[in-house]
């Protein structure tokens, strides 16, 4: 009983924040119960409730992805869903370093403004404009030739700065470590994180 009410908890979150279609996705001759998916769907009737099973969703996920908006599964099914969606964004760009990763660092402060920790989306926002503004690194989508690593690696920079008396700060002093380690095995991809230059 536990079990059905998580699932319907799950269920519910994305339809009450805004209106939008949802599907289910279930295997062929597995799952035949939809843990709390038609109970949800029979409260909003507006919203287009649809079943569909895992192999026909990551075909119509190449095929017609813009059809969906929210999707329900259990863990097994969104780990197959998850790496078909990947390999679609991923394009000609995928392991070059040039992707721009201010979006993510966004979608995670809106996040944690979200949850109600706003000092720490303060500081991922102002990392990322610290990174941009201040020292002008920045992706070939808006206008250099910085790679991620180096986008990234100044943002972490900017963040260990301004967080000194908060919790987390130890643990993106790790991260910020490991990548200077990987950056001396890459000479090319070098940055000194505290005055933004490239290092011959």
């Amino acid at each position: 009983m536990q079990h059905v009410k998580t699932s319907i908890r799950c269920v519910r979150a994305p339809v009450d924040f805004e209106d939008i279609p949802l599907s289910s996705n279930v295997a062929n001759d597995e799952m035949k119960l939809i843990d709390g998916c038609r109970e949800v769907a029979a409260e909003y009737p507006d919203i287009k409730f649809d079943i569909m099973i895992i192999n026909n969703t990551c075909m119509q996920l190449v095929n017609r992805p813009t059809q969906f908006d929210v999707m329900v599964t259990t863990n097994l099914y969104e780990n197959m869903i998850s790496n078909v969606c990947a390999g679609l964004v991923a394009g000609s760009k995928y392991g070059k370093y040039i992707a721009n990763p201010s979006g993510i660092l966004f979608a995670v402060a809106n996040m944690l403004k979200y949850l109600g920790l706003d000092q720490h989306c303060s500081t991922i926002r102002n990392a990322v404009l610290y990174t941009i503004q201040e020292h002008k690194i920045k992706t070939a989508d808006i206008g250099s030739t910085s790679t991620t690593t180096q986008f990234i690696g100044c943002a972490l920079n900017g963040i260990v700065k301004m967080t000194s008396q908060i919790v987390f700060n130890y643990e993106i002093t790790n991260i910020y470590q490991e990548i200077e380690v990987k950056q001396e095995a890459n000479q090319s991809d070098r940055i000194d994180f505290d005055t933004g230059a490239e290092i011959d």
